[in-house]
């Protein structure tokens, strides 16, 4: 069952981006989907801080995310919410690269939702990182359940996250 839902969460993942345009009297609408976030975590010798294999690694510990003043810690994947916010560890297989990575996933952000928020995660070597949610959708006058502006984006140090998973080295801040 966990496969199952990993591949789910994996294919969630790869969907977050698209949209369906809609065409009402010449004017152009979407709907933004919901979006999430995937993180992998090594340490400065390049051991994955997620995997069950690697001695040293982060899976049992505390692993804490802070948004929008509620906090979040990592959860099984029994116990994925489908409509909340979700804290988890999971496989990633990018089909682009055929690598599969142990990635942090959180999500899912509604993408009908303003956002201009940090999100602290708190490590277990003590440390903090913030990256910064911003999303920004301009409703439809005429029809509210879509957009027709929207301007999504992640950033860390200020620099904008490009890909995702995003990785993230611990040891070298």
């Amino acid at each position: 069952m966990n496969k199952n839902i990993s591949l789910a969460l994996i294919l969630c993942a790869g969907l977050t981006a698209a949209s369906c345009d809609i065409i009402l009297d010449g004017d152009s609408y979407f709907v933004p989907q919901d979006f999430s976030m995937m993180i992998t975590l090594s340490d400065a010798d390049g051991g994955d801080l997620l995997s069950d294999s690697y001695e040293g690694n982060w899976r049992d510990t505390s692993i804490l995310c802070t948004f929008k003043g509620k906090e979040y810690e990592v959860k099984s994947l029994d116990d994925f919410n489908t409509a909340g916010l979700n804290l988890i560890i999971t496989s990633y297989y990018d089909q682009y690269t055929n690598i599969t990575s142990n990635v942090l996933y959180l999500g899912n952000f509604g993408g009908m939702t303003n956002y201009d928020d940090d999100i602290v995660f708190s490590w277990p070597d003590n440390t903090a990182d913030t990256l910064h949610l911003y999303n920004k959708v301009t409703l439809s006058e005429t029809q509210p359940s879509a957009a027709t502006e929207a301007e999504r984006y992640f950033s860390y140090k200020g620099e904008y996250i490009m890909t995702l998973p995003f990785a993230l080295v611990k040891g070298n801040n």
